[in-house]
């Protein structure tokens, strides 16, 4: 198999020319429903706050473009409130072939 080789020259001239590349201006990116849903969350406590229900707001959101029930509105919704659970501790096996706790327990203050 033939080696490839290119010239400190021409890997200059790349260089270059990727410098001057100008910067990509981000794509807005499209939202899942759960993540619409997040997003939209305070205008729909709002909306509750208001006296809608959430099955007449689900309507309104399917009507304009968001197809979403009512008990799934809820759902997502619930899950918008919960706080990101911390990680179980794990121990990790070292060199020596000990382990170390990597979030060790808080010690009992006396």
């Amino acid at each position: 198999m033939a080696k490839h080789t290119f010239s400190l020259t021409l890997i200059s001239q790349l260089e270059g020319q990727l410098r001057l590349l100008p910067k990509v201006e981000a794509k807005p990116r499209d939202l899942t429903k759960v993540e619409s849903i997040r997003a939209l969350a305070n205008s729909i406590r709002a909306a509750q706050r208001n006296g809608y229900s959430l099955a007449e707001i689900a309507e309104r959101l399917t009507a304009s473009g968001l197809a979403i029930s009512g008990s799934t509105l809820k759902s997502y919704l619930q899950q918008s409130r919960q706080t990101p659970r911390k990680k179980a501790t794990v121990e990790r096996p070292r060199v020596d072939g000990s382990t170390r706790r990597e979030n060790p327990p808080a010690q009992d203050a006396q």
